[in-house]
């Protein structure tokens, strides 16, 4: 029996396990706007979250953590991407402040 027919009569195909074999390191986040988070939070309240996560395509999870951020998103700039308080914060913030402030050119 060749390869072929051995993949033809097991049902697989060459096209579903080169799917498999790709990376999920690959795919890129994709960051969402505070009107599209406040947008879909708001279709959530009208319908169900179930419902918003498959309109706007991201997680039930998601769309649940934005609405208990709702009050944040609100308050917080309207063009802004995040909110404040994101991203990786400093190891050494004296050191960092000392070579902010240092008069010597390198």
């Amino acid at each position: 029996m060749s390869d072929l027919e051995r993949e033809e009569s097991d049902g697989s195909n060459s096209e579903s396990n080169i799917e498999s074999q790709t990376s999920t390191s690959s795919l890129k986040r994709k960051a969402y706007s505070i009107d599209k988070k406040m947008e879909a939070v708001a279709y959530a309240k009208a319908h169900s979250k179930n419902a918003a996560a498959n309109k706007f395509g991201v997680t039930r999870k998601m769309i649940r953590e934005w609405c208990e951020q709702e009050h944040d998103l609100q308050i917080s700039k309207k063009r802004a991407k995040r909110l404040a308080g994101g991203g990786r914060h400093l190891s050494f913030a004296e050191l960092d402040d000392q070579l902010a402030t240092c008069p010597y050119a390198w």
